[in-house]
């Protein structure tokens, strides 16, 4: 049996929407709160800060004006639901960064943001399009190599996975600058700092 198909206009409302709800959590939200996830990853909880609730709330504003401008963007496109869930999952990986408390939930909530993009990038199906999705998929997979180097080497420095812990490991190693580079090259390519921003 064929599954019924979203209308199209839920859809739109669905990203024009999606960020809200984290931009109330930004400005609602008690600070040191936290919610245990003892069934995801290692177990540590998610918790919020006041620097998570910063960076929530420049970021739900961001998303929130992408979506609103993604709606009008996409309008005749019939793909429109592959990029919208693209959208989405590229949205949670971004928000989810910064309730992370240790290493592996980072770098997942990281990943997801960062492989869900390509979708977002290629999504015209143009010559320029899958071109310019190439670029990203190369660029990505070098900068996620980097990122994933530079927290395993921290986090054995370190001898702990939360993220708490990370100033002082990096501080305290003997390869600070290593890891400093990893981290910074490999942020940068999703940054597009400069010389990275190709």
């Amino acid at each position: 049996a064929m599954v019924p198909r979203t209308p199209s206009v839920v859809v739109r409302f669905w990203m024009a929407t999606l960020a809200l709800p984290a931009l109330a959590v930004a400005l609602a939200l008690p600070t040191g709160t936290s919610l245990e996830t003892a069934y995801l990853l290692l177990g540590n909880p998610l918790a919020w800060t006041d620097l998570s609730r910063l960076f929530l709330l420049f970021t739900s504003i961001l998303w929130s004006i992408a979506g609103l401008y993604a709606c009008f963007y996409t309008m005749p496109d019939p793909r429109f639901r592959g990029y919208a869930a693209c959208f989405l999952a590229s949205f949670a990986g971004n928000a989810g960064l910064f309730f992370s408390t240790d290493i592996p939930q980072f770098y997942t909530f990281f990943a997801v943001m960062t492989f869900s993009a390509y979708g977002l990038v290629v999504h015209t199906r143009t010559p320029e399009a899958v071109r310019a999705g190439q670029l990203y998929i190369g660029m990505a997979v070098l900068g996620e190599m980097m990122v994933l180097s530079g927290l395993i080497w921290l986090a054995y420095s370190g001898g702990s996975l939360l993220l708490s812990d990370a100033p002082a490991a990096v501080a305290a190693s003997p390869h600070r600058t290593w890891i400093i580079a990893l981290l910074l090259f490999g942020f940068g390519v999703k940054a597009g700092l400069l010389p990275v921003h190709v």
